[in-house]
């Protein structure tokens, strides 16, 4: 019992360096930027209803509900933020985990300092770079906060987080903008995305392992049992990048062997293009080269791997010009990102 009273009084202490806003939501309309409730001014007037559920069997985890029901004339919704939460910096750097990703292949566990800003969208941010975890995670030395969203499938959110200079709070939101505007009518209820806040010791290890549990048994996710191939270790070629050569990586293997890898993974570059699966002019026997990577890796012991991306097409290859329906097209109707609507028939995978 007394380990329970100070981890619930050390969870206490926690809050107060990590505090949410005072309203912590803001409605974004074209007739006014709502970011107090209710909100009564020149005709409109937008009430919040919240629903926040602490949850008994995970301590520090908040389950937030939001609700805007119109009350005033017709409005237009843009988007919205959610759990708006200040952290108070207490030394010269705040730890992050922003799990987003982009072609600048930033790390996910980030050191924020004065004047940092990151967006942290989960939709597509490149052609071939995009998603991430709902889940944001500020912490220090006395523990942490971390807000997300608790749905069963990705919403394209943003998780903005922002130290501005000269000042001491690190800001960081849950930010929804909808793919078109809609109107909220006299009297029309908008439900928003379902929230969560969570204070916590120790650092995003344990925020993330609480958004798991929480998920597997509150929201239907169900995850697999990890093959045990899963865990044994990988050399992947792309340390010579997209210009390697077949001698380059023959040449490595004794190397790899000798320490201890178990797979070998041929990466991006023996193909002529995204789309175009057969070797390039690196390979000039064919599958005859690809077949030799494989045998020598199969000499050693080690089992062989090939990256390949199923469902990219570069703009210029032939699947994409012989098979143009196949392409995922943009609203606007152009394929301005490589990506097929429908996947190519493939066969079972096997381990080569």
């Amino acid at each position: 019992m007394k380990r329970n009273i100070l981890y619930f009084l050390g969870i206490a202490a926690m809050m107060v360096a990590c505090q949410p806003k005072a309203d912590t939501e803001r409605l974004i309309c074209t007739e006014a930027d709502m970011q107090a409730f209710p909100y009564q001014q020149a005709g409109l007037h937008v009430v919040k209803q919240q629903t926040v559920t602490p949850v008994a069997e995970m301590p520090g985890l908040e389950v937030i509900e939001t609700r805007f029901i119109n009350l005033g004339k017709p409005v237009t919704v843009k988007g919205y933020e959610l759990c708006r939460t200040e952290v108070e910096a207490k030394e010269d750097v705040v730890w992050s985990l922003q799990p987003s990703s982009t072609n600048a292949r930033k790390d996910w566990v980030l050191p924020v300092k004065e004047g940092f800003e990151q967006e942290n969208y989960l939709g597509m941010n490149n052609s071939d770079y995009g998603g991430g975890i709902p889940v944001l995670d500020l912490w220090q030395r006395d523990g942490g906060v971390a807000i997300g969203l608790l749905e069963p499938v990705l919403r394209m959110i943003s998780m903005p987080v922002e130290w501005k200079r000269y000042d001491n709070k690190i800001t960081a939101c849950l930010h929804y903008n909808l793919p078109e505007a809609i109107e909220l009518g006299t009297g029309d209820t908008l439900h928003c995305f379902k929230a969560f806040r969570l204070s916590h010791k120790g650092d995003y290890f344990n925020a993330l392992r609480t958004f798991s549990e929480y998920m597997q048994a509150n929201e239907g996710i169900k995850l697999q049992p990890s093959e045990p191939q899963s865990f044994e270790p990988v050399w992947c070629a792309w340390g010579y990048e997209r210009t390697f050569t077949i001698n380059e990586v023959v040449g490595t293997l004794d190397k790899v062997a000798e320490l201890g890898f178990t797979w070998v993974d041929v990466d991006d570059g023996y193909q002529i293009a995204e789309g175009d699966w057969n070797t390039n002019s690196r390979f000039p026997g064919g599958d005859k080269d690809m077949r030799r990577i494989t045998d020598e890796i199969h000499k050693r012991g080690m089992k062989a791997k090939l990256w390949w991306a199923p469902l990219a097409a570069d703009p210029d290859t032939k699947l994409a010009k012989q098979h143009p329906e196949l392409l995922l097209l943009t609203p606007g109707g152009t394929a301005g990102i490589s990506r097929l609507l429908t996947p190519l028939p493939t066969r079972t995978p096997r381990t080569c």
